[in-house]
């Protein structure tokens, strides 16, 4: 283990790095697996290929929220509005306006919410920044 702050070899155990002061884990400069330099709030070392700030990159969408948007209001688009994928909101919105006289297209477009709806549950889905959501 390397301290995140100067880059010092650490003991797995230890609470504060010997060299800088710094708590275990703490800072953003260098990796923890391999003590490489880094940018700061990096997501992932570019020498060793281990994710450095999982919890920076949350999105502040909720995959619940998500989940029963898809639900409740899923074949007008809304849940797609929420994570902010506004094209695919507005042609779910558009198309399930256009053909509300039929039955079939406003029941395919809620099986298609519902789907959606169930991956971003799973996490297979990220909000539109590509951030995955929150629990």
């Amino acid at each position: 283990m390397y301290c995140r702050n100067c880059g010092a070899p650490m003991d797995n155990r230890a609470i504060v790095c010997v060299k800088c002061g710094v708590r275990a884990g703490d800072g953003v400069n260098f990796c923890p697996n391999c003590g490489s330099h880094t940018e700061p709030y990096a997501p992932m070392c570019l020498n060793c290929g281990i994710a450095l700030n999982p919890e920076v990159f949350k999105s502040d969408k909720s995959k619940l929220v998500t989940l029963l948007l898809a639900i409740f209001l899923g074949s007008l688009g809304i849940h797609n509005f929420y994570l902010g994928y506004i094209k695919q909101g507005v042609i779910q919105l558009v198309l399930s306006c256009a053909f509300c006289w039929t039955f079939i297209v406003p029941t395919g477009m809620w099986v298609w919410a519902l789907v959606q709806g169930i991956q971003a549950y799973e996490g297979k889905i990220p909000d539109a920044e590509g951030r995955t959501l929150a629990d």
